[in-house]
């Protein structure tokens, strides 16, 4: 069935070309004609479609210039606008900013002009505060330079009277020495009459006693006084040590232990005796 479907077509195609050959050899015929008509009528409303379009899309480009030309127009009077604008600012804000200008200067040589006044009435009121200081301190000197004056005065009339009792005073005293001279002269006098009397031997084996008694008591004294001072310095230096029954409970000073200990001793004292 294949084979014949092929055949068909095959011969379908001779025949097609046969009769192209033949049209050829006629010299075309009226339906040549009428498709070259129709080609060309075709190619003018084409060419006439083209134009038409081309009219169109000049049309259209004037008109898309020309609304071009007014957006530019109005951008550039909008740009001029704002430029005015910005000038117009511009020009109000130098205004301000030289109102404000010599407003603060005139603010400034105002406070300037009070400042001066002020330094002024400052410096007259130092100056009267100066002076009345000055006076102040010459009433002092002055009444300083008195009191020295009167004090020196006062000084001088007790030195008088001073050197007056003293000499007063020596005098009674040579009076009373000479009257013990005398009387110790007397004494003297008189002892040496009583030894006399009683015998020399006695008296100075009784002086001999006296005073072999007292150089007894003195050495006795001196001892003891020397073995308080070797005790108290043994004290001193069994508490410096820190040893048994001396000082800081035996805590050594300046070492790791004795810092613990000291530490415990610290937080005893804060907590209780829970340490």
């Amino acid at each position: 069935m294949q084979k014949n479907t092929k055949k068909r077509q095959k011969r379908k195609t001779i025949d097609s070309r046969r009769k192209r050959r033949r049209r050829k050899e006629k010299g075309g015929g009226r339906r040549r004609k009428t498709k070259k008509k129709k080609k060309r009528k075709k190619k003018e409303e084409e060419e006439e479609e083209e134009e038409e379009e081309e009219r169109r899309r000049k049309k259209k480009k004037k008109k898309e210039e020309e609304r071009r030309r007014k957006k530019k127009e109005e951008e550039e009077d909008e740009r001029r606008k704002k430029k005015k604008k910005k000038r117009k600012k511009k020009k109000e804000e130098r205004k301000k900013k030289e109102r404000r200008r010599k407003k603060k200067k005139k603010k400034e040589e105002e406070e300037e002009e009070r400042r001066k006044k002020r330094k002024k009435k400052e410096e007259e009121r130092r100056g009267r505060r100066r002076k009345k200081k000055e006076e102040e301190e010459e009433r002092r000197r002055r009444r300083r330079k008195e009191r020295r004056r009167r004090r020196k005065k006062k000084e001088e009339e007790e030195e008088e009277e001073e050197e007056e009792r003293r000499k007063k005073k020596k005098k009674r005293k040579k009076k009373k020495e000479e009257e013990e001279e005398e009387e110790e002269e007397r004494r003297k006098k008189k002892k040496k009459e009583e030894r006399r009397r009683r015998g020399r031997r006695r008296g100075r084996r009784r002086k001999r006693r006296r005073r072999r008694g007292r150089r007894r008591r003195k050495e006795k004294k001196k001892k003891k006084k020397k073995r308080k001072k070797k005790r108290k310095k043994k004290k001193k230096k069994r508490r410096r040590r820190g040893g048994e029954g001396g000082g800081r409970g035996g805590i050594q000073r300046n070492t790791k232990e004795s810092q613990t200990a000291t530490d415990l001793l610290v937080l005893s004292r804060l907590f209780g005796n829970y340490f």
